[in-house]
């Protein structure tokens, strides 16, 4: 049975470094959800889903390198922290 995906976001705010804002766009199914999301905000979006199994395909732009930043020996790139939710319908 369809369901609906809850997808919680969250643009990280660093100690001595500005990221910027991010797009962030989530497609699940035939539907597609996108915003934009300011650095230390978090946002909750809500999609509807096609009958199981589906997959959730989420893009972020611009990443960022905390090693890049100065900050740490971390290399890899980073977008948004993000949890999902599956609520029935």
């Amino acid at each position: 049975e369809p369901a609906l995906l809850q997808v919680r976001l969250e643009r990280p705010s660093l100690d001595g470094a500005r990221i910027g804002p991010a797009t962030v766009t989530i497609s699940v199914g035939a539907e597609r959800r996108s915003v934009t999301l300011p650095e230390g905000k978090a946002k909750t979006l809500t999609v509807p889903t096609p009958r199981p199994p589906f997959s959730a395909d989420l893009q972020v732009t611009p990443t960022f390198s905390p090693a890049a930043l100065g900050l740490s020996a971390d290399g890899r790139q980073l977008g948004v922290l993000v949890s999902f939710a599956v609520l029935r319908r």
